[in-house]
């Protein structure tokens, strides 16, 4: 076992009440699995992880566990504010356990036949993938490190998420080749409709004396437009200049948190981060992008009341600033849980949506204007 999972398994308090596993959405029993990993029972951690959730490996890597269940950890409290990182743990059971799934899964449960059930349903299949990283304890770390984008001499590290992860190099043709191989499977074999494409900007953290880092990024971009054809793509974590005319939908704010402005701390050393109010900003003052460069993607909004911690008032602001200036209009919620009041708010948010006669005012703090059945609202962002 990787040292590093095991000694964070052994910063687990065994809390009497897990506030880890109550923020998580769906409940994984987190304080069980670390004791059958300490207790060198991977294969019922491992069971237990893909009975709760057949999409661990990937919830492992793309799930916000700073904002879910390494957010809820005790240990946050503490002078240190060190909690337990979850998803490190997760991902190591996960893949090992999956690994030694020589048969693979069944058939019935494999990804073509997810994908059949959701066009039986008359939906979209969607995937999210991250095509331009790898995580530090991937296969591809490990067998292929020449495919690992260098600057004087060290491999470039992208960020701290999921144990760290790693940018991949462009100009390696054996790595676009097996990039080209995985598109060809997720719409060839498995029918996917669109792909969410995250993490790109890892693609080009710098430029060279040859070419910029724009110029870069659009080489990049363009590659993924050619490998997925007429599909749909949602482009996330790119500048958004290179990615105008050769995405479908494009994230233009960061990504929104269950409370306002995240913590004391992240404020203070992050220059990007996890913020509602500053996805709120960022949809505004690049409203003009909607329709234009690409369908606008504001990040979800969240009409919940459990498991977060924003104020009414800031919901609304949220849903309403989306509903206005969003090429797209997603939630996070489990929509079948909303009352009848919020089923009726989110209807009307559908309405806010063909709204009329938007403006902006910023000149005395933020707020934006609306008409709709011919009367005036307005909402100020504080």
């Amino acid at each position: 076992m990787a040292l590093h999972v095991l000694d964070e398994a052994n910063r687990c308090l065994g809390c009497k009440k897990p506030m880890c596993q109550q923020g998580c959405p769906i409940h994984t029993n987190i304080p069980e699995v670390i004791r059958l990993l300490k207790a060198n029972q991977l294969d019922d951690a491992g069971r237990m992880l893909f009975e709760n959730n057949p999409l661990t490996t990937v919830c492992a890597l793309v799930c916000n566990h700073e904002n879910q269940c390494e957010g809820h950890c005790i240990r946050n409290r503490m002078p240190s504010h060190d909690p337990v990182h979850f998803s490190i743990i997760e991902d190591y059971i996960s893949t090992t356990y999956a690994n030694k799934m020589v048969a693979g899964p069944a058939p019935k449960n494999g990804m073509k036949a997810a994908v059949d059930a959701i066009h039986e349903k008359g939906f979209k299949a969607g995937l999210w993938l991250a095509p331009f990283v790898c995580q530090r304890s991937s296969d591809i770390m490990r067998e292929h490190p020449e495919w690992l984008l260098r600057h004087d001499g060290d491999e470039w590290y992208c960020g701290c998420n999921w144990g760290g992860f790693f940018s991949l190099d462009i100009d390696e043709p054996e790595c676009m080749n097996y990039l080209e191989r995985c598109f060809r499977r997720v719409f060839d074999e498995w029918g996917f409709d669109l792909v969410k494409l995250d993490f790109l900007y890892g693609a080009a953290p710098f430029g060279t004396e040859r070419e910029s880092r724009a110029g870069r990024m659009i080489r990049a971009m363009e590659f993924l437009r050619r490998v997925c054809g007429d599909k749909l793509i949602l482009g996330c974590g790119v500048p958004v200049m290179p990615a105008f005319g050769l995405v479908d939908y494009c994230r233009i704010s960061c990504d929104v948190g269950l409370d306002w402005d995240d913590t004391w701390l992240m404020r203070q050393i992050h220059r990007e981060r996890v913020s509602t109010r500053q996805a709120i900003g960022n949809s505004i003052f690049r409203r003009e992008l909607n329709g234009r460069a690409y369908l606008s993607d504001p990040d979800v909004f969240f009409l919940r009341d459990e498991n977060i911690k924003l104020t009414p008032e800031q919901k609304r602001t949220l849903a309403v600033v989306n509903a206005l200036f969003g090429g797209l209009f997603l939630t996070s919620d489990n929509m079948g849980l909303y009352g009848a009041e919020t089923r009726e708010f989110y209807k009307e948010l559908l309405r806010i949506r063909n709204a009329e006669n938007v403006a902006v005012n910023a000149d005395d703090g933020l707020s934006v204007s609306y008409e709709l059945d011919g009367r005036q609202y307005s909402v100020k962002i504080e």
